[in-house]
């Protein structure tokens, strides 16, 4: 193996191994009601402070994989990535009350 080789696989491994729910990175979220815990308002955002978990608008009852906090579902640790639930899921989702949550 030559020296990019194995600089690449240095670089890529801890990504290729990462659990679902360390994919799940927290963005900015409109603004209902009051931000969700590790979240801080601004302008008509709620914006994620450092150790924040990905959150999605609540809409009924949370996902699985997820808590209430306010008008937000706060992922768990174990939690995989849920889009509101429109129609039919996509492919590779499955559905979890309101959301469609990812297969893998």
């Amino acid at each position: 193996m030559n020296l990019g080789a194995k600089c690449l696989m240095l670089f890529a491994a801890p990504f290729l191994f990462q659990s679902p729910a360390l994919a799940l990175q927290p963005q900015p979220l409109l603004k209902q009601g009051s931000c969700p815990n590790g979240y801080n308002t601004s302008g008509s955002y709620c914006v994620p402070t450092v150790g924040a978990r990905f959150a999605v608008h609540k809409n009924g009852i949370c996902p699985n994989g997820y808590n209430t906090s306010g008008s937000y579902c706060l992922a768990t640790p174990n939690a995989k990535l849920a889009i509101p639930k429109r129609g039919n899921c996509p492919v590779g989702y499955s559905v979890s009350g309101d959301y469609c949550l990812k297969a893998k």
